[in-house]
């Protein structure tokens, strides 16, 4: 297992909240404890995860699961999280934050964590499976749907097709929602309340040579609209004269919205106890 440094849009969640300001700032550590318990999710019917591993899952679960699937070694990316407030910067210790197994295989899974707040569990995940070039080679497109709704059940919207790129792919896109009212949700197959989650690398105000990764998150915002779980599904089927028969590439991507607004809110309460803590020393 080896850590990098290169961090790629993800679904982790955490809001970080940066100062204008830059001058004395104190720079206090914060070690993250687990407050909350992971969520156990689970619908009638539907078959959640992937390959075995489910949101809620720590590292070493997942790390089980990978080796009894011959998944090969993890690619592990391991951050720290900062939180500025009255001059006061707290800084967390290093978790690990994304691990992926087949990085530029044909199966390309990525595992997406949450904080140590909520015990530093799978909060997401996406998996990439690419098909032969030779179209004759590949799997029948209505079989790959037929799979996914046998898994999860009937999509929370009509199927939706897109043809664009270079190569004027055609991508079918399917998305299932859950939550007290997720039904409402996804129109014609899109679901733009949602929003996204991401992950972005900016450099530390003060230690020009140390890199800091700051997150920005959207889950609060699906969970205001009653999205809990979320399952999205892009079938590309390659040129417009195979998209009846044959596919490219399937991706599949589920993320647990309710877990990742606990572990928001988790992380931004251990922050702000520490920094008043601190404050109330100085008085």
């Amino acid at each position: 297992m080896r850590a990098i440094r290169s961090v790629p849009v993800s679904l982790l969640t955490l809001v970080i909240l940066m100062p204008n300001a830059r001058a004395q700032e104190q720079q206090l550590p914060v070690v993250l404890v687990q407050t909350a318990n992971p969520i156990t999710r689970s619908y009638p019917g539907v078959s959640l995860g992937i390959l075995g591993i489910q949101t809620g899952m720590t590292v070493a679960q997942v790390e089980a699961i990978a080796a009894k699937n011959d998944l090969g070694k993890p690619l592990e990316t391991k951050i720290h999280c900062v939180f500025t407030y009255n001059n006061i910067t707290a800084r967390s210790q290093e978790f690990i934050v994304q691990v992926e197994y087949g990085h530029g295989t044909n199966r390309h899974l990525i595992l997406y964590f949450n904080s140590p707040a909520t015990g530093n569990t799978v909060s997401s995940m996406r998996q990439v499976i690419k098909f032969p070039d030779d179209p004759l080679k590949q799997p029948l497109q209505s079989a790959l749907k037929a799979d996914l709704i046998k898994q999860y059940g009937p999509p929370s919207a009509p199927d939706v097709a897109l043809t664009g790129g270079a190569d004027n792919f055609v991508y079918y896109s399917s998305t299932w929602l859950f939550g007290d009212k997720s039904n409402l949700q996804c129109h014609s197959g899109f679901c733009p309340s949602i929003g996204s989650i991401g992950l972005y690398q900016q450099k530390d105000y003060d230690l020009s040579e140390i890199h800091n990764y700051f997150i920005t998150a959207f889950a609060e915002s699906a969970r205001s609209r009653g999205v809990d779980f979320i399952i999205s599904s892009i079938i590309n089927t390659g040129t417009p004269s195979y998209q009846t028969k044959t596919s490219a590439s399937s991706t599949v991507t589920m993320a647990d919205f309710q877990a990742a607004e606990g572990d928001i809110n988790g992380v931004k309460q251990q922050f702000q106890n520490a920094i008043s803590k601190s404050s109330s020393k100085k008085k």
